[in-house]
């Protein structure tokens, strides 16, 4: 069976969500990334359980992507994860699980070279969660993507210009199995950059841990249903967008919104 992805939007007031923009395998995960809006790249799962790309440009509109003729074949289980770094050409990064439960990377780079199977981030416990960002530092480009060992340990696997991948700094011990995650990174500069995870804590709550130099818990601590999947936006200095499910009308995504201090957004995204 197939399930309809949809798109609601944000223009000064959110609206959609009634047209689907394609046809993924039912209860597909989803990643979506964008370019400034320009160009704006979806990955899902089809009915066999390859990687599959949905793609929008400013000027085109919405297209089948590239990825999705590759045939990357991946676990029936997976999440995915995706972000495009940064710089003046498309180049992109995704993360999936796939048969060994080890974490792979596949990258676009250009037209020529395609999408390919890059690096292997290592084994993970069977239906991890997965996110992942990119940002210009103090290295340069550099990569977070994050995860649960098979000990439900949460981790950071980090990338820096320059140097290979490696395990970051971020750790939650013991984490409930299958803990959603969300990350999102803001003020990047040459001296340092600030990062945001978001995850699902005991006891059907969303929790934040922060970066600013070093790893602290931040003040993010919300109710959740039991399962909720959890994203985020951050953008400026600093306004940060979590969407999650938190019972508003039985199953409608909801918005918190920080902007000095944490405030309840749209209680429930459309098309709810």
């Amino acid at each position: 069976m197939l399930g309809d992805i949809r798109e609601s939007a944000y223009e000064d007031g959110w609206s959609g969500g009634d047209t689907p923009l394609v046809a993924a395998k039912l209860n597909s995960p989803i990643a979506a990334t964008s370019k400034g809006l320009t160009n704006i790249r979806l990955y899902y799962l089809s009915m066999d359980n390859k990687l599959c790309e949905f793609c929008y440009d400013s000027g085109k509109g919405w297209y089948q992507g590239a990825l999705t003729n590759s045939g990357f074949p991946v676990a029936a289980y997976t999440s995915i994860a995706a972000c495009f770094l940064l710089g003046s050409t498309l180049k992109l990064r995704v993360y999936a699980q796939v048969a060994d439960n080890s974490i792979q990377e596949f990258g676009y780079d250009s037209d020529s070279n395609g999408w390919q199977k890059m690096t292997n981030l290592g084994q993970a416990l069977t239906g991890t969660s997965i996110a992942t960002c990119s940002y210009s530092g103090p290295a340069g480009l550099s990569i977070r993507t994050y995860l649960q060992t098979p000990n439900l340990d949460l981790i950071e696997k980090a990338y820096d210009h320059g140097k290979s991948w490696y395990t970051g700094g971020f750790s939650i011990r013991q984490a409930i199995p299958r803990a959603s995650l969300a990350v999102c990174a803001f003020n990047a500069s040459k001296s340092g950059v600030s990062l945001r995870v978001y995850y699902s804590g005991k006891n059907d709550v969303l929790l934040e841990k922060a970066y600013d130099g070093s790893w602290y818990d931040g003040g993010f601590n919300q109710p959740c249903i039991p399962g909720s999947k959890v994203a985020c936006i951050a953008w400026g200095s600093v306004q940060i967008r979590v969407y999650f499910q938190n019972g508003t009308d039985v199953t409608a995504v909801s918005e918190w919104c920080w902007n000095g201090g944490w405030v309840a957004g749209k209680g429930a995204l459309p098309p709810a």
